[in-house]
């Protein structure tokens, strides 16, 4: 998964990055979180409270990418088939974007 930031104002700026900003979740159709980029072993873990200011040009592109590996929960096994929502939030912008997703294998 890509979390790509654009500063598409003509003038530079910054955001706030770091292990809690972007957020990344995945929600199964109860709306139960399986996973999220704060995991570890397994389960939800506590990610460091820090974030970073990273300057961006006008125009410039930031991207940061995480992986899930379909596992979730104490067992770290696969998660069911179906329908699954990504959500991804950045601190200090206020905007959750999600994308639905179907896994079939």
């Amino acid at each position: 998964m890509k979390v790509t930031i654009r500063n598409i104002s003509s003038r530079s700026c910054s955001v706030a990055v770091g292990p809690t900003s972007p957020s990344l979740s995945i929600v199964n159709a109860k709306g139960e979180v399986v996973w999220n980029n704060c995991y570890a072993a397994g389960q939800p873990g506590a990610c460091a409270l820090f974030l970073m200011q990273r300057p961006l040009k006008a125009d410039a592109v930031c991207t940061l990418a995480k992986s899930w590996n379909q596992r979730s929960g104490a067992n770290d096994g696969y998660v069911r088939r179906g329908d699954y929502v990504v959500r991804s939030n950045i601190s200090g912008v206020g905007a959750e974007k999600m994308i639905r997703i179907k896994l079939v294998n």
